[in-house]
Parts: structure tokens; C-alpha cells; sequence
């Protein structure tokens, strides 16, 4: 919990929620996940404007009880979501609106929290799309989901930057290409040239968004480009509706083998260890994985 941004984040007990609402079910939360927001919005008092507020990104769990209307899930069904009301997230139980959820396969272990997508990639064929590794230093948790969705959607060559070490890893996931981070941008872009030809640059996604990846996207070749933000907002009815039909998917993805679950390291002690791993993120020292906590095993 946040008493006040740029405030110690601290353990508290707060009241589990009775009775989840229409089209609401409640979670038995085994899974949280960190993501580098957390803390930045403590750093840098962004994105909450109404505090106190309990952070977190990314939620697995068991379905244990159904609000009204509720038809497409059931209880003990395994589910993944991230929850539109913040306050609620890192819970040991959490109300989650029904289009905010996916249903996890019975094979997929709880430490495997799958960070669902903000976006969907339209599905056209012959484009090449670069993935900016963040500060040079790490292959990003966003570019491995986006190198997945861009391989089911039927794009290629999909070439991006990385640490070598990650190499066959993202080769497995979909990438065609994979170059050294380390590489000046002027030789980067001399091997995304050679490796397309003639082939139009249609789209380049930069999944980090620091300056040294926009400057590396602006600068490929190509013209009459145009940079787009993209932002996925559950108060959008355009979005809401893509998260629907993405979610009702996902399921069968990840055991089709589609979408492969991210590698974790699951922090010891629950709840009480997440600090420490949110300062890991801050510093940068994590590397190939997604960090979580298992609320029940807080000491």
C-alpha cells in the first residue's frame, strides 16, 4: 500500500469484498506480478491521483464466487486479469469485471502469471516490424508479448534488439532477426537494410519507449512516417471491446502452444518481498524474467 506518493510502500490489512457485483467475479488472488509502474508511480507521484491506493498491474487467481449475469466463468476456474479498480488488485481477493479476464488452461501453474496485452496487432502479411531493447540493457517483458502477437498475426521478418544470451529464447517466441543491443544504431540499421531489401518498412514498435529506442525507430528507413502513441484505455468501448475478444482467445492460445507463458522468479515471502523486487526493476538488474509474489505466503 501508498499512503502518499514518493511515501515507503508498507504492508497493511484492508476488508475483502463479500459479494462481487453484476457481471463482477471475485478472486482468490495466488499470483501478483511487478511491473516497473509501480514504482514510478511512487518515484514520480504519476498515473494515481487519490491515495491511499494498493498498486499492482497483473492478477492470477481462482474464480470463487459469481455475481449476477455472470455465465462465462465458473467457480475454480483460473483466471488472469488486470483489474480496473487498483485499489483492489493486490488483495487477497479481488472483484474483476467480466471482460477484464481470461481464463487460464487447468495445465498452467499459478507462477506462470501471463501479463495480458493492452493491444492487438491487425493481420496483415509482408511487414516488418523492430522491437527497441530497453536502455540496451534487457530483452523487454512488452517485446516478448508483441513479438508473439506480431508472429500469430502473420508478420515477418520480425527483427529485433537484445542481449544475445536471449537469442534462441526469442527466436522461439517468433523473431526472424535478432541483433546485439550492443551494436552502434548506424550498424543496426545497416543490418535491418540488408536484411529486408526492398521490402517496405511498414511499422516498427518500440516496446521501451526510452530516447535512445525512439531516436533507433524514427531512424529507420523509410517514408512519410508517422509516430503514434498507443495507449489502451478500459474506458474506451472501442478497446474494451478488442480486450473481450483478445481475452476470449487466450485461453486456447496457450494451450495450442500460440503463446508461450513468461519465464518468472518467483520472490520469496510473499507479499513482503515485493519492495525488494520493485528496486531490483528501478536499478535495472533483472533481466529474462517477470518478478512475482504469492500473497498467501507472506510471512
Amino acid at each position: 500500500m501508498l499512503k502518499e506518493t514518493i511515501w515507503p510502500f508498507q504492508l497493511a490489512d484492508v476488508s475483502v469484498p463479500n459479494k462481487p457485483g453484476k457481471d463482477e467475479i471475485l478472486v482468490k488472488v495466488r499470483v501478483v506480478a511487478l511491473n516497473p509502474a509501480d514504482w514510478k508511480i511512487r518515484k514520480f507521484g504519476v498515473f494515481v491521483e487519490h491515495y491511499p491506493v494498493i498498486l499492482g498491474s497483473d492478477v492470477a487467481g481462482e474464480v470463487v464466487e459469481l455475481g449476477e449475469n455472470v455465465t462465462l466463468f465458473s467457480k475454480v476456474d483460473k483466471v488472469a486479469s488486470r483489474p480496473t479498480r487498483l485499489a483492489n488488485e493486490l488483495r487477497d481477493s479481488s472483484n474483476s469485471p467480466k471482460p477484464m479476464l481470461s481464463q487460464l488452461p487447468r495445465f498452467l501453474l499459478n507462477s506462470h502469471l501471463l501479463k495480458l496485452l493492452q493491444s492487438l496487432w491487425v493481420s496483415r502479411r509482408h511487414m516488418t516490424v523492430i522491437f527497441g531493447d530497453p536502455e540496451w540493457r534487457r530483452a523487454g517483458r512488452a517485446q516478448w508479448d508483441m513479438i508473439q502477437l506480431a508472429h500469430l498475426s502473420g508478420f515477418s521478418p520480425i527483427i529485433t534488439t537484445s542481449s544475445l544470451k536471449h537469442e534462441e529464447f526469442l527466436k522461439s517466441l517468433g523473431a526472424t532477426n535478432v541483433h546485439d543491443r550492443s551494436l552502434s544504431p548506424d550498424v543496426i540499421q545497416a543490418a535491418v537494410k540488408q536484411r529486408i531489401g526492398d521490402i517496405p518498412l511498414k511499422l516498427v514498435y518500440d516496446a521501451i519507449a526510452v530516447p535512445e529506442t525512439q531516436h533507433l525507430a524514427a531512424e529507420q528507413p523509410g517514408d512519410n512516417k508517422t509516430i503514434i502513441g498507443a495507449v489502451a484505455l478500459k474506458t474506451l468501448p472501442f478497446h474494451v471491446k478488442l480486450l473481450r475478444e483478445l481475452y476470449t482467445k487466450l485461453s486456447g492460445w496457450l494451450e495450442n502452444g500460440s503463446i508461450k507463458p513468461r519465464r518468472v522468479e518467483t520472490l520469496p515471502n510473499g507479499l513482503s518481498r515485493i519492495v525488494e523486487g520493485l528496486q531490483r526493476l528501478e536499478e535495472d538488474k533483472v533481466s529474462g524474467v517477470k518478478l512475482v509474489g504469492l500473497p498467501q505466503k507472506t510471512a
